[in-house]
């Protein structure tokens, strides 16, 4: 699981470097459950990262929603 902070946007960018070490340990018959969760999600005036942007990345690297 990946922690990232709504209104954070480079955390949400840290996202792809932290997928690119999960595919370089874990071949795709033994990938581990993945989930992404938005941190701080409730600071909606302060948010810089789009709830389509969190299930756009899941969708992209199949993950389970």
């Amino acid at each position: 699981m990946k922690l990232s902070s709504a209104p954070d946007d480079q955390s949400f960018q840290d996202l792809e470097d932290w997928m690119s070490l999960v595919q370089k340990v874990y071949t795709q018959s033994d990938m581990p459950y993945l989930a992404i969760l938005a941190n701080k999600a409730d600071l909606t005036h302060m948010r810089t990262v789009r709830p389509a942007q969190h299930t756009e990345f899941a969708d992209l690297h199949k993950m389970h929603r």
